[in-house]
């Protein structure tokens, strides 16, 4: 970001001459030969720079540190000439920033930046120099073909999405797909689908129903006896799936991280909306949990997330044991909600005490015997609990965990301890031997140290199979950009 943002007309960086050191994370390679570009973990605006080196291999997805010289090409930003270089660890490459053909025509802010335009149309078939252009009516922009795709531009084409990345070159900005994955396909909408939004906007205009979406708490859970399972779609709004009985066929397919489709029957249950009386077909299992919305306690406090997966940060007030559960009030600046937690679960919860500040993720949902709004909790991997020695963050980055193999069936759970100084944003994510994330273990904004307790289950709710993974925390100061981390290697292992 520092050595990108600039508010001189020149568009030119503020480092040009200089020698510096920068890490990020490969996000485009094989550019003009074997040049490529890096990112910060976020993306977006000024967080992408292009690397003139064609002396070390990268691949997509590796976080890299160097040292090298920043350098004005032609009013094209770039770092040359690179004294350093490591490759630190494979982590996941930022979605791409969403914005419009008309802004990328003229800002030198997504200069080297990943973006994405949608619904554009082709305005300019490609010349001797494989330029074309598109618009998606809020003015033109140049698209180059210096990397390969099979997509020949027609007049009048209308593509769905188009990602690339920005480059200047003889005075314009030019977006460059770096491949055929990055056109996308216009996508047909199922109208035999509805979305849960709509359900829980008004129940009472549906009776039976057809949904898709992948299963957030599952079936035997919260219940033993009865099925009060949870299901998410793209609509960002999830809903119960209730039946009188727990079957072995539930146990096994509505299982977090299943993707689901259902037919069934729409009821309102005394504040909460279900689906019931249903049938299903398993589409796919280990599906990536719906991003959960961050709320405040107050916040929470609504019918607008019955069912919907949230997260909240706050400190313990209550904790109390009743009616075959635990109850546990957390509050924040705006107010408390409280947390229902069953002993169904197995969630242990002996070592939260008031005055505890955790972070946790559940589905919101209406108690109607005390005619509130609380929000239920499943998995004990979902309650990270903040560390905090005497009110002091700590001062350096660190990544704490037991120096043995992990067994999830004799263990039980692993204790992670992290941190960062205050301010710093942080990211802790376990990646496995090719790369790939797999589970996303804490993202915010450092308060301190925090603990969590890892049960061995992937994103997708899937007990993770043996072998080594890397446990990779990264962490910004938001304030400079400097970007540090911390990783560690983890073996899962199993019992004889």
């Amino acid at each position: 970001y520092d050595i990108q943002f600039t508010d001189d007309p020149s568009g030119d960086s503020p480092y040009a001459g200089q020698t510096v050191g920068v890490s990020g994370i490969v996000f485009a390679t094989g550019y003009s030969g074997d040049k490529y570009f890096i990112c910060d973990p976020d993306g977006g605006p000024w967080h992408g720079v292009y690397i003139y080196d064609y002396s070390h291999s990268v691949s997509p997805g590796d976080f890299i540190t160097i040292t090298g010289t920043v350098q004005e090409f032609y009013n094209m930003t770039e770092i040359t000439n690179l004294t350093d270089f490591s490759v630190d660890s494979a982590v996941s490459i930022p979605e791409p920033y969403d914005t419009t053909t008309g802004a990328l025509s003229s800002s030198e802010a997504f200069e080297g930046v990943l973006v994405r335009v949608d619904s554009v149309v082709v305005t300019g078939e490609q010349g001797e120099y494989g330029l074309w252009r598109v618009d998606d009516g809020t003015g033109e922009l140049v698209v180059d073909d210096t990397w390969d795709y099979s997509y020949t531009p027609t007049l009048g084409d209308t593509i769905a999405s188009l990602v690339g990345v920005m480059m200047y070159s003889h005075d314009e900005y030019r977006l460059e797909p770096r491949g055929d994955s990055d056109f996308g396909i216009p996508e047909t909408t199922d109208t035999s689908l509805t979305p849960i939004a709509d359900i829980q906007a008004d129940p009472s205009a549906f009776t039976t129903v057809t949904v898709e979406g992948v299963v957030t708490i599952g079936a035997g859970i919260l219940d033993t006896s009865m099925t009060k399972a949870y299901i998410q779609d793209s609509s960002g709004r999830g809903i119960q799936l209730f039946d009188y009985d727990v079957t072995d066929a539930y146990r096994r397919d509505i299982r977090r991280g299943n993707l689901l489709r259902l037919t069934g029957d729409v009821e309102d249950y005394q504040g909460t909306t279900e689906i019931k009386e249903f049938s299903y077909e398993l589409l796919d299992t280990n599906q990536v949990l719906p991003e959960p919305y961050s709320l405040s306690c107050s916040g929470a406090a609504s019918a607008d997330w019955d069912g919907t997966l949230i997260s909240l940060t706050g400190k313990i007030a209550e904790i109390y044991e009743v009616g075959g559960g635990t109850n546990v009030t957390i509050q924040d600046a705006t107010g408390d909600i409280k947390l229902r937690i069953w002993e169904t679960t197995g969630i242990e919860l002996d070592t939260f005490a008031v005055g505890d500040s955790i972070t946790v993720m559940g589905v919101g949902n209406f108690y109607f015997t005390g005619e509130e709004y609380q929000v239920l909790v499943a998995y004990e991997e979902d309650i990270v609990k903040h560390i905090v020695s005497a009110g002091v963050p700590p001062e350096e980055v660190f990544l704490t965990i037991p120096d043995a193999v992990f067994v999830p069936s004799i263990d039980g759970a692993m204790p992670i301890q992290f941190g960062a100084p205050a301010g710093w944003r942080i990211t802790l994510k376990l990646f496995d031997m090719e790369g790939y994330a797999v589970k996303l273990l804490y993202s915010g904004v450092s308060t301190g140290s925090y603990s969590l307790n890892w049960t061995g289950l992937g994103d997708a709710g899937n007990v993770l199979p043996v072998g080594t993974y890397i446990l990779l925390l990264t962490a910004e100061n938001t304030t400079t950009g400097t970007l540090k981390s911390k990783r560690k290697p983890l073996v899962i292992g199993t019992r004889f």
